[in-house]
């Protein structure tokens, strides 16, 4: 065949005279450095053998059938080797403290899944994801104590494996336990931070499976440490996987990587205006008023807990956007002025401050950055008795978009500045917190 090539693995003992299908495999010294999806060969970003796995490096042969003599595949860096030094950010630090605080290491892990049906190419996943680690440093990036707070090293590109387990279709209270237990297991010290899970359903029904693959029904669970993400880091996780796996070419690294976002922010200072802004807003607090539960409130957190899902009926829905379309409001203001009455009548009290979590991505370049960035913006609103709700949808409103002008630096800079007695790991001084999510999960494309 003209222009094939011979390959062996001197670990596996495997051998091909030609590219597989859809192969396109390249050398550097000898050595392959890539292929592309599907390929039989090597894996593009793990470098090893993935004909059987054998996690060798495949030689190129020469015209003879002999394998290159003076080239050596490169010598791993040391799985803690630290590649790069920087200050913790501010969120990261208060997330750090936050796990130290929390026994339960499962309180800082973010978990997605992602249920599948159609064929699957689990070494095209597997590469996909590794992708990811190699692309964002934040997911190889741990954050330990230093002198004077808490540092963030970034560390080696570490493999990144996706195995399987079957699991029975028919089981759904099972696929759930896995997937909790699975969001549950402790990360490895070294990393990396990202784990992928699948768990193939058997038992699936009607649908036939293709040639070379398994099942037709897959449930994808992907868990990301909080030190390392937030929720718009999720996001753009998925599209990059789903675009990995299509076959895009690989995409360079952020233009900003996260340690120099971390070092910019650590000289940055918060302006005065914003400062007389905030000790304004925050003058006089009142304590947090505890919210009412049916048993105790443990002293130390624990980070052990619940949630409880709902949903609102179509026709309430459409009556709160009406309502607040005839307020010249949106329907965040709206819920948030619900929110804070209903917290107002359990606790008691007229003064509320809430805790209202935003992307906190103010430059075009963190857009693509993957990372902890999310800060918290207090709205303070007082209650007003007999005041009918659009009305305050309406100041709670203005307050947002105040609060939003003087964005202010994370919080624990702020509250330092603010309250001189305020400390990291202190509870923070909110009666509540709301969270809304617009975008909502994008489906996950996954082309067979």
């Amino acid at each position: 065949m003209p222009g094939a090539r011979s390959w062996a693995c001197p670990g596996c003992r495997w051998t091909s005279r030609s590219s597989p299908p859809g192969a396109t495999p390249w050398a550097r010294s000898g050595w392959p450095t890539g292929c592309a999806r599907r390929s039989a060969l090597t894996s593009a970003w793990t470098g090893c053998c993935a004909a059987r796995g054998c996690g060798r490096w495949p030689w190129r042969l020469d015209a003879a059938g002999r394998a290159p003599a003076a080239t050596a595949p490169p010598s791993p860096e040391p799985l803690d080797a630290v590649r790069d030094r920087a200050p913790a950010t501010y969120q990261q630090e208060l997330m750090w403290h936050r796990q130290r605080q929390a026994p339960n290491p499962a309180a800082v892990h973010m978990a997605v899944r992602v249920d599948v049906t159609g064929p699957l190419d689990v070494p095209a996943l597997t590469a996909a994801a590794d992708a990811l680690v190699a692309r964002h440093e934040a997911l190889r990036t741990r954050v330990v104590a230093g002198d004077g707070g808490a540092v963030q090293e970034v560390l080696p590109h570490r493999p990144v494996t996706v195995p399987v387990v079957d699991l029975p279709a028919t089981d759904a209270d099972g696929v759930r336990a896995w997937c909790v237990a699975t969001g549950r297991e402790p990360f490895p010290a070294d990393g990396p931070w990202l784990r992928a899970r699948l768990a193939r359903l058997t038992g699936t029904g009607p649908h036939p499976a293709r040639a070379g693959h398994a099942a037709d029904r897959w449930v994808l669970l992907m868990v990301v440490h909080h030190l390392c993400g937030d929720g718009w880091s999720m996001l753009q996780l998925l599209d990059e996987l789903g675009r990995a796996y299509a076959g895009a070419p690989p995409e360079r690294a952020p233009a900003l990587r996260y340690v120099e976002h971390a070092r910019r922010q650590r000289r940055a200072e918060v302006p005065p205006q914003v400062l007389r802004h905030w000790r304004n807003v925050l003058a006089d607090l009142p304590p947090a008023a505890p919210l009412p539960t049916d048993r105790p409130r443990p002293a130390a957190l624990s980070g052990v807990g619940a949630e409880y899902a709902f949903t609102l009926p179509a026709e309430l829905t459409d009556r709160l956007t009406r309502l607040a379309a005839d307020a010249g409001l949106t329907l965040f203001p709206l819920l948030a002025a619900a929110y804070a009455r209903f917290v107002g009548e359990l606790t008691g009290t007229r003064d509320v401050l809430l805790a209202c979590p935003y992307a906190h991505r103010d430059r075009r370049e963190l857009e693509a950055v993957v990372g902890l960035f999310t800060g918290t913006l207090p709205l303070r609103v007082r209650l007003r008795d007999g005041e009918r709700l659009a009305d305050l949808a309406a100041r709670l409103d203005a307050v947002f978009l105040d609060a939003v002008r003087h964005q202010p630096a994370p919080l624990p800079a702020l509250y330092a500045a603010v309250d001189d007695g305020w400390r990291l790991g202190d509870p923070p001084p909110f009666t509540g917190a709301l969270f809304t999510w617009n975008p909502g999960m994008p489906p996950l494309r996954l082309p067979g």
